[in-house]
């Protein structure tokens, strides 16, 4: 597997795409303009995670949309980052599917492991589902 995943990044604000760009840069980075085209990349590239930044104006449509993406074929995981309006927000956006919110710079370290992992244990897709159980039993197989 890939030691370096790709990670799909949809970021506003010049602060956290420095961040994000500088902190995360031992992975592939796929940056996208708008919300939609995060959707769509997700559907087109086998990445890992996504990275978005929580809208600073209207937050109504992020919901709805961050659920569409904890349904996909490449076991892509989603964190966010930036300020939340309102500290419980962390909760509805964990039970939407988010894995972790990251507030400050000083929990990119966090992040980075977090990618890492679910990269490490995700199932590789390009098997089948018969060639990843044998790949993944906790005995030797011939």
């Amino acid at each position: 597997m890939n030691p370096n995943p790709t990670v799909i990044v949809w970021a506003h604000s010049p602060p956290w795409c420095s961040a994000i760009s500088r902190q995360l840069s031992q992975f592939r980075l796929s940056w996208v303009l708008s919300y939609d085209s995060l959707y769509d990349e997700a559907l087109k590239i086998a990445a890992s995670a996504v990275v978005m930044e929580i809208p600073d104006k209207s937050f109504d449509f992020f919901p709805a949309n961050l659920a569409r993406l904890d349904n996909n074929s490449f076991q892509i995981k989603t964190f966010t980052v930036g300020k939340l309006p309102n500290p419980l927000w962390e909760q509805e956006l964990r039970m939407l599917g988010n894995c972790g919110h990251y507030g400050t710079l000083v929990e990119f370290p966090s992040l980075e492991k977090a990618i890492r992992r679910h990269h490490q244990h995700r199932i590789n897709g390009e098997k089948s589902i018969e060639q990843n159980v044998w790949a993944n039993l906790p005995w030797p197989t011939p």
